[in-house]
């Protein structure tokens, strides 16, 4: 578990950056909304939901578990989290 951890640490910074990406790209997305040049969609914001969700559980039971796996799919799972938050941002509605 300690190691699990150690790997955890280092792709910490990969996994925030990537967040940080995705909302911010779901963010700039969302502009297109408030413009009227396109429409928010509530599947495409729940799909976005359950992708974050998934990756976060992910990483959150590598980190926790004792699952033996390799950790370069911490990059799939922060690739998941970027992908979710960057769908679910980008389609909420102009007016919440």
């Amino acid at each position: 578990m300690l190691r699990q951890r150690a790997d955890l640490s280092r792709m910490a910074p990969a996994i925030a950056t990537l967040l940080a990406l995705g909302v911010l790209t779901g963010l700039r997305r969302r502009e297109r909304v408030r413009a009227g040049e396109g429409y928010s969609s509530p599947l495409v914001a729940w799909v976005g939901k359950r992708v974050l969700l998934t990756g976060a559980c992910a990483v959150g039971l590598y980190a926790t578990g004792p699952v033996m796996a390799d950790p370069a799919w911490l990059f799939a799972a922060a690739i998941a989290v970027a992908a979710g938050s960057a769908a679910y941002a980008g389609n909420l509605p102009a007016r919440l």
